[in-house]
């Protein structure tokens, strides 16, 4: 990949479908060109895809909004690695005491 093309990033959520898009700037720096964001179809359910068919229906949903409103269209994707771990929830240090 040339260091010079922009950057996708999807998020398929619970609430939204959203795509950044960014330009590396060179030193490590990006600036965000473009950002489109779209109410989910009920796809997700607790961080798990559970509709495949809605789930690729809000993405190009989304990426008509991009297109239609900045000119950018997403040509290719590639999955990436998700860097920080998720951790289990907390669980509370008291007790009741009934």
């Amino acid at each position: 990949m040339n260091s010079a093309e922009p950057i996708a990033a999807l998020e398929i959520g619970t609430t939204h479908t959203m795509i950044a898009i960014a330009e590396p700037l060179g030193e490590g720096r990006i600036r965000v060109a473009a950002y489109g964001s779209i109410p989910s179809s009920g796809s997700v359910h607790k961080s798990q895809v559970v509709d495949v068919a809605k789930a690729r229906y809000s993405v190009s949903s989304v990426q008509k909004k991009l297109v239609s409103q900045f000119d950018y269209a997403v040509a290719q994707a590639s999955p990436a690695r998700k860097s920080a771990r998720r951790r289990p929830p907390r669980r509370s240090r008291f007790r009741a005491a009934w």
